[in-house]
């Protein structure tokens, strides 16, 4: 119990609107009138190449966790982030905070895997059927 006492009195000593290190993350709780926005620097530095990779790493499960990708003005750092309705403090967003430190660490296993693609492979039945197609002639009416 002492030890979600601490955690309690750590989130509710984080400041808002700036950048905290967590996880190894620089997280950002950016408060707004009716809610507010909970992000973290994916990558920074990013290129062209990187933001490619994120898009095609299969994040779909991104949805389910209702957050998204996006850049900095300047367009050099890869932000992930969502919207938590009613939260105005990092104690009501520390579900939230853990699920998107997670798939954070998804997201970026997933960005250094070799991304080689994996050549569907063709079955010799398949191939029969190819070859004999590329060597009929269709003749119009």
């Amino acid at each position: 119990m002492s030890q979600d006492i601490d955690v309690h009195a750590w989130l509710d000593e984080l400041a808002t609107d700036e950048l905290v290190r967590i996880d190894g993350y620089s997280v950002y709780l950016r408060l707004y009138p009716d809610g507010a926005e909970l992000g973290l620097h994916l990558q920074d530095d990013v290129n062209l190449a990187q933001i490619s990779q994120a898009m095609q790493a299969g994040f779909s499960h991104a949805l389910d966790h209702a957050a998204g990708l996006a850049l900095t003005e300047d367009g050099n750092i890869l932000l992930l982030s969502q919207w938590l309705p009613a939260v105005s403090g990092w104690l009501q967003a520390s579900a939230a905070l853990e699920s998107l430190l997670d798939l954070a660490a998804q997201w970026r296993a997933g960005m250094h895997q070799n991304q080689a693609v994996p050549q569907p492979r063709v079955l010799a039945k398949e191939q029969r059927m190819r070859a004999h197609l590329q060597n009929l002639t269709y003749v119009l009416p």
